[in-house]
């Protein structure tokens, strides 16, 4: 999940466990 969001964001990404948690939400709520 981290990867895939990585990619999706591009720069922002600077917290790991929170980006994999919105991540996961947003995954859940799509």
């Amino acid at each position: 999940a981290q990867e895939a969001n990585d990619k999706a964001d591009g720069e922002e990404s600077d917290s790991g466990e929170e980006i994999d948690r919105l991540d996961l939400i947003d995954l859940l709520e799509n």
